[in-house]
């Protein structure tokens, strides 16, 4: 990490150099990948890749003006960098005047790396290969087979600005674990998955028990067709990570918020929304979460409530979406924010309980744990829509377990976390939101690790997997 950091640098400290050299106002940001990607279908590797890449981009400011340019480039070639550079200033020219000047201001010094690992970043093909096979340790079978993928990297964020020397600088490790074991002949499939940040963080005997659990539960047990109608339904990680990257776009991104496309408006700041049970943070000492220690203007990141026992206390104010409507950045000029959803005081540590759970609360208890096929029906009113799949289970109160088809969820995010909210997991797990395609950007949400809602409709039940 040290190396390429040193090299960052020093390509950025010249950049900038070339910059004032042409009495350019400008900020530069560096973005460095390296990747490796195995992916797993029919039982076999299909695709086992790796990728290093560099990405730079400049933005360029004037007069109620701004220019950005990006490009993916060789590290070492600096001329072009400059030509990029030369580009940007172009551009700037004969871009449209804004309603607003927008602010550039000095980077203050960070160097963040906390969340690098030095063993993940090493971790060779050979080990990803060798964790997933202990992870589906005789679980394969000629009907059963495996698909899923292995994702690990390292990323590293760096910026400087014409204003200073100060440099910004954040790296991380990340791992991302999907695994997916699926029947040929009887079509369902039950995955397992697992994130980290910290090579020693990666247990493949959870993966396992997890998947054993599920295989023998489909394998036991008969498939049924769920009625229409109001379930007790308790979220695995996934599903409630699903829900909060939702929330995110709809409630938490200023954009949205202040241009009046979500489910919140300004207003609604200081409003009781949700059950007085929910807490969420953008809290920068979740590292399980690819935390930030800084944004990318080096302001210091604090803990930032979201939502207090269900008030609406804050969205993300970008510097640009504060210069645009006048308001004051809260230090969420980041690739993501870290959210971490508080814990409460349901003793479960795992699934199997649910079983008990059922029979002590008299009442079935619809087990969801990953939703596919997610969707915003209606923006303004945060109505979401979302499919169960990958080992949904229906706990019944006599000690029985059923295999329910998947059914569809269609609710409100506000119903969801609201009304319908009746208890959190004490345990917290991190669910890894990463996208597997564009640049990296490792992301993960501190979640429950299971969430009870109940009285919530389920809009379509199949017939078949």
């Amino acid at each position: 990490m040290e190396k390429m950091e040193k090299k960052i640098t020093k390509a950025l400290t010249a950049l900038r150099e070339y910059g004032l050299a042409q009495d350019a106002k400008f900020r530069l940001l560096w973005h460095h990948e390296n990747s490796h990607f195995i992916r797993y279908a029919n039982s076999g590797i299909s695709l086992n890749t790796s990728e290093n890449l560099n990405r730079l981009y400049i933005t360029v400011y004037g007069d109620k003006r701004l220019a950005r340019t990006s490009l993916k480039m060789d590290p070492s070639n600096l001329d072009q960098m400059k030509k990029m550079f030369d580009r940007a200033l172009m551009t700037l020219e004969f871009t449209g005047e804004l309603s607003y000047q927008p602010t550039l201001s000095a980077v203050k010094s960070f160097n963040d790396t906390r969340c690098y690992d030095a063993d993940l970043a090493e971790m060779s093909s050979d080990e990803m290969i060798d964790f997933v096979e202990q992870a589906t340790l005789n679980l394969e079978t000629d009907d059963i087979v495996l698909s899923g993928n292995f994702s690990r990297g390292e990323t590293m964020l760096c910026t400087m600005t014409s204003l200073s020397e100060d440099v910004g600088f954040w790296a991380a490790t990340d791992a991302q674990v999907t695994l997916v074991l699926s029947s040929c002949k009887n079509k369902w499939e039950v995955n397992a998955e697992q994130s980290a940040y910290r090579k020693k963080n990666l247990k493949a005997r959870v993966l396992h028990k997890q998947l054993s659990f599920l295989v023998d539960s489909y394998l036991r047990n008969k498939p049924v067709q769920l009625p229409l109608g109001a379930y007790r339904i308790v979220l695995g990680a996934a599903a409630t990570a699903e829900y909060l990257d939702l929330l995110d776009w709809l409630a938490l991104d200023g954009d949205t918020v202040m241009r009046s496309a979500g489910m919140h408006s300004k207003e609604d700041v200081g409003q009781r929304i949700l059950s007085d049970r929910f807490n969420l943070y953008d809290d920068p000492e979740a590292l399980q979460t690819f935390a930030y220690s800084h944004d990318l203007w080096g302001r210091k990141r604090e803990k930032l409530a979201l939502y207090e026992q269900g008030v609406y206390r804050n969205f993300s104010i970008s510097q640009e979406l504060a210069d645009e409507f006048g308001l004051e950045a809260n230090a969420t000029d980041v690739q993501h924010l870290n959210l971490a959803l508080d814990s409460g005081d349901w003793e479960i540590k795992d699934v199997r309980e649910l079983c008990a759970e059922a029979a002590e609360g008299k009442k079935d208890i619809l087990y969801i744990p990953y939703l596919h096929y997610t969707g915003v029906v209606n923006p303004s009113q945060g109505l979401v829509t979302g499919s169960s799949r990958f080992g949904a289970l229906l706990f019944k109160q006599d000690g029985s377990i059923e295999v329910p088809y998947n059914v569809r969820l269609t609710n409100k995010l506000s119903d969801l976390f609201g009304s319908g909210l009746v208890k959190l997991a004490q345990k917290r797990v991190a669910y890894n939101t990463s996208q597997t395609y564009d640049e990296r950007n490792p992301r993960a949400v501190l979640v429950p690790k299971f969430v009870m809602l109940d009285d919530i409709e389920i809009s379509h039940s199949n017939n078949s997997y």
